[in-house]
């Protein structure tokens, strides 16, 4: 899963027409069905759930790929820039979260979501979430700058795969959670000297209110990953030949 999805957000920077940026979310919109389609079955699994299951995913693949096909030459005469790489950025990131709202489910049960806010936080706080997430953006990293892509401007990206990689919240222990808390802080003081100062020192405000609730944290961490895809996107389809 982890591949595939880097494999796709390799190929956005490749997208010079509407018919690409369709294929692109067309491919992300399947995955996420998939994860929505098995969460429909492990929430009650059944016969009926299964079916259920199945049709998710032909409804999302019919509903998208029937205009697809019929507007395709329309779409591919539109020359495309980037101005949506953000739609692409938050299904990337929503594909994440409802993997990891799929995986919590299948370990430990629907018992574990007791309020509505949980649904958000737990399938953030888990391992299915933080850690697929670092290794695509640092896969995605170190692609482009093994490229020689603006390296000064991916650098900028770099803290974002090492807060990624520790979050506090993601055990009760109070040994991970300082360790990983001044790891974290260390990571956002690298990024104060760059360009997206601002953005490091709302995640290093964020990181400090964990101490009362992760839902800020959570939410400055997914504006971060936002931040991370929609720029490098940019970097990369500003230094790829021909354009």
């Amino acid at each position: 899963m982890v591949v595939a999805l880097v494999v796709i957000l390799y190929l956005v920077e490749r997208v010079r027409n509407y018919a690409g940026f369709w294929f692109i979310t067309f491919l992300l919109l399947m995955m996420m069905s998939m994860f929505v389609g098995a969460s429909i079955y492990l929430n009650s699994p059944s016969n009926v759930s299964l079916a259920l299951a199945f049709l998710t995913n032909s409804i999302v693949m019919i509903a998208f790929l029937a205009p697809f096909l019929l507007k395709i030459k329309d779409l591919a005469s539109r020359g495309y820039n980037g101005k949506d790489d953000g739609l692409i950025s938050a299904l990337a990131i929503l594909n994440e979260v409802i993997m990891g709202y799929t995986f919590e489910l299948a370990q430990y049960g629907k018992s574990v979501f007791s309020n509505p806010l949980s649904y958000f936080t737990l399938s953030i706080n888990n391992y299915w979430f933080y850690y697929p997430m670092m290794a695509e953006m640092f896969a995605l990293f170190l692609i482009h700058y093994l490229r020689g892509v603006r390296r000064e401007a991916l650098g900028q990206l770099l803290p974002i795969v090492g807060i990624t990689a520790f979050p506090p919240i993601l055990l009760d222990d109070k040994t991970w959670f300082y360790s990983s808390l001044l790891i974290s802080l260390a990571f956002c003081a690298m990024g104060l000297r760059s360009k997206l100062h601002y953005l490091y020192i709302a995640v290093a405000v964020a990181l400090l209110t964990t101490f009362f609730t992760p839902v800020i944290y959570e939410l400055a961490l997914l504006y971060s990953m936002y931040v991370y895809y929609t720029t490098i996107f940019s970097v990369a389809r500003n230094a790829t030949p021909g354009k």
